[in-house]
């Protein structure tokens, strides 16, 4: 989910939870929701208008990873990977900070964590200005490398250490393409471990994609039929629905016996309503489409529609 910000102004109390390092222009947010709060408001109050990329590795991509845990994951223009293990995702024991799942690094040969733990997020052709991200950790020292620089971005000390869940987040003015997240004191036991959940990254206005889960060519803010493939967007009943997604003939938002009355009737014929595939012809193939979309409300779809 991307959202837009407009500038608006630091509180004092803001203030309170940012480090600001120089000459570098790098400013640092830790440890809590105040300071999340404090980035997000950093991030809107910038001189060049951003906008944010929010991921909390809940979208089929990252669900993907539950059976089979993959070596990289590219979501909304940006490159989770962990090229030497994998990642993965769980519902970490109910224990998350958004949604049901967290994401970590994982290694199939143990089934545990790697080591050292950790690992990247890369930028696909545009330039960062910020990352903010919830670690659970139960003593791991978190470090950030930006562009391979390990000395950029500066958590010390007690700030660094995560028991729990703690928020670290940072700007650069300058810009980067890409960080790692990684463990600063690795040893091999299991004090040196860690989760991810609920990011929000930044970049100038426009960097990321639009967002269009079926990969249709039509965006998810205006796509009629978001989870099937429908680049032609034919609504032949005009329900704000696409007909690939809706067998809902009658209009009651439900798909079932009555719509499959109507259906029969218009067997064999030119009717466009029941044509879910847009072919020309009511024929056994959309009778294989209405069975999947039996017993299911239609769509879903982006735009108002009498069943939202």
């Amino acid at each position: 989910m991307q959202l837009r910000f407009g500038l608006r102004a630091l509180t004092l109390a803001a203030f309170l939870y940012v480090v600001v390092s120089s000459p570098a222009q790098v400013t640092t947010f830790c440890c809590d929701q105040a300071a999340e709060d404090a980035y997000l408001a950093a991030v809107a109050a910038m001189a060049t208008p951003m906008e944010t990329a929010h991921e909390s590795f809940e979208s089929g991509l990252w669900l993907d990873l539950i059976p089979t845990p993959a070596s990289f994951v590219t979501d909304q223009g940006l490159t989770w990977s962990r090229f030497d293990a994998a990642l993965r995702v769980s519902t970490g024991g109910g224990n998350v900070i958004d949604g049901s799942y967290l994401m970590y690094a994982y290694e199939p040969s143990t089934g545990g964590h790697p080591v050292p733990d950790g690992y990247t997020m890369t930028a696909n052709g545009f330039t960062l200005n910020g990352v903010g991200g919830w670690i659970r950790g139960n003593g791991v020292k978190i470090g950030i490398v930006v562009d391979g620089d390990p000395d950029r971005v500066d958590f010390t000390g007690e700030d660094a250490t995560v028991f729990g869940w703690k928020f670290f987040g940072f700007i650069d003015e300058a810009g980067f393409g890409g960080i790692e997240m990684v463990t600063r004191d690795e040893v091999g036991d299991e004090t040196t471990i860690f989760v991810s959940d609920d990011f929000t990254i930044a970049a100038p206005e426009g960097s990321f994609p639009v967002a269009d889960e079926d990969l249709d060519g039509v965006g998810d803010a205006v796509d009629n039929c978001l989870v099937v493939s429908n680049p032609a967007q034919i609504d032949a009943d005009g329900d704000q629905i696409g007909n690939l997604c809706d067998a809902d003939f009658n209009q009651d938002c439900i798909v079932n016996s009555v719509d499959l009355g109507v259906f029969k009737v218009a067997f064999f014929s030119a009717d466009p309503v029941t044509d879910l595939d847009s072919d020309g012809i009511v024929n056994a193939v959309d009778l294989g489409l209405l069975k999947t979309l039996f017993f299911l409300p239609p769509g879903p779809s982006a735009l108002p529609d009498l069943c939202d």
